[in-house]
């Protein structure tokens, strides 16, 4: 009876081993203005990931570490911790007022991911050529930073409908800290 307890202890521990995998690790980085300014309260989020050997059909977006963000301090400075070793990371960098910034291909083993820089965002003149909504969670609470993706849209003229990338509509959205987009 002691010998099959046994068993399953190390059956356990070889488990535990082979599914935490990786080394993890930290990834620093500095977010300024177009100016070179340190830019505080910054949103700096995993946004997709890929290994950094070999392929993978899964989903860029679709990895664990996707998701974990950071806010950069006053002098601009973020750190996001325990990633995985094995992916490069793609990171976007948002603010209220500024447009997002992608950091491509960023491999914390390598040091610290490129200065994002963040451009103020021009002011919108025609409100008719603007979507706004709110996102909230279940108990009905403003959700900042959700990620917010057109699809497409419809129109009230014949031939009225797009799908994919379209020209003057920004590929993405960030909320801010009422839910706000």
């Amino acid at each position: 009876m002691w010998k099959r307890g046994i068993l399953v202890v190390v059956l356990l521990t070889v488990a535990n081993a082979v599914s935490s995998g990786a080394d993890l690790v930290t990834l620093t980085g500095k977010v300024t203005g177009v100016t070179s300014r340190p830019l505080g309260n910054v949103s700096v989020i995993v946004y997709h990931a890929g290994v950094r050997k070999g392929y993978s059909t899964f989903c860029p977006s679709c990895y664990g570490d996707c998701g974990k963000r950071a806010t950069t301090d006053a002098n601009g400075t973020y750190i996001i911790k325990n990633l995985n070793s094995d992916f490069w990371f793609e990171l976007l960098a948002v603010r209220d007022g500024y447009a997002p910034a992608l950091i491509k291909r960023v491999e914390p083993l390598k040091g610290p991911a490129a200065t994002a820089v963040l451009a103020v965002r021009s002011a919108v003149i025609d409100p008719t050529r603007m979507v706004r909504g709110r996102v909230v969670d279940a108990r009905g609470s403003p959700v900042r930073d959700a990620i917010v993706e057109p699809q497409g849209i419809a129109a009230l003229h014949p031939g009225g409908a797009w799908y994919g990338e379209l020209e003057g509509l920004d590929p993405l959205a960030v909320t801010n800290g009422q839910g706000f987009r």
